[in-house]
């Protein structure tokens, strides 16, 4: 993260205000509660509206969330995502929905987010939450589409979702919340061990895929030094996952 995490040594601040947050949070700060309470109007006023946004609208959850989504993926708020995902499942939404919502999203969703896996009203939707986050600018077309599905509350509380979950993202984006360490990658992908000789006098094994560049560097000074026995079998599981990105902050 570009930004160190608050405590209250560093900057004090009323014990009142970090409770209700830890309220919120059902006891634990997040990083992103680390962020906001470097200034204390901000992590107070972002608690009250958040919580009100998040959790106290009675407009259908799974269609906020499945906005809340598609702001994520537009803007690259990978950890904003991650978060709200299982939220969409948890509301109702599927699977084969946010698959389809990731489909759309590679394509242009302003024009058409139009997807076997996605009803209607969850077209409109995304497309909806497309055309705010890029465009800024709602076509008639879309509007008038929103008022044969949703009354004026439930268009006001859409909106406000979207539109927060997009201050959300770029806090987050812009302070490198959702930045991944580099990593560069060892030999083939489908190799499962790398050999070592003249560690310790005997031959090392160990799994390798992803490495940051001082590990890289840490292996080329090896090599350098010691003589690198012949690499057989080398056959990493291609589902293996990467392992070791930089988590900053989760949640809103």
């Amino acid at each position: 993260m570009r930004i160190p995490d608050w405590t209250q040594e560093q900057k004090p601040q009323p014990p009142a205000l970090v409770d209700a947050i830890l309220a919120r949070r059902g006891g634990t700060l997040i990083n992103l509660d680390k962020a906001l309470l470097w200034s204390e109007p901000l992590a107070r006023g972002w608690n009250v509206y958040l919580k009100a946004v998040r959790s106290e609208l009675p407009t259908s959850p799974k269609l906020r969330e499945l906005g809340i989504c598609t702001v994520a993926l537009l803007t690259g708020a990978t950890y904003e995502y991650k978060h709200h995902a299982p939220d969409f499942l948890k509301a109702g939404g599927t699977q084969a929905e946010l698959d389809g919502l990731n489909a759309v999203i590679k394509g242009d969703a302003r024009q058409s987010a139009a997807h076997p896996a996605l009803g209607v009203v969850e077209q409109l939707v995304v497309q909806y939450a497309a055309q705010m986050t890029l465009d800024v600018k709602v076509s008639d077309a879309v509007f008038d589409a929103l008022r044969q599905h949703f009354d004026t509350t439930e268009i006001v509380e859409l909106t406000s979702a979207i539109a927060t979950y997009n201050m959300v993202a770029r806090f987050l984006v812009a302070l490198g919340g959702c930045r991944r360490k580099r990593r560069k990658r060892l030999g083939d992908t489908t190799g499962s061990k790398l050999a070592l000789n003249g560690v310790r006098g005997k031959a090392v094994e160990e799994p390798v895929l992803w490495a940051t560049k001082r590990t890289v560097e840490a292996i080329r000074r090896i090599t350098a030094s010691q003589r690198l026995l012949p690499i057989a079998n080398v056959s990493l599981p291609v589902n293996q996952s990467r392992t070791g990105h930089q988590s900053f902050m989760t949640g809103s």
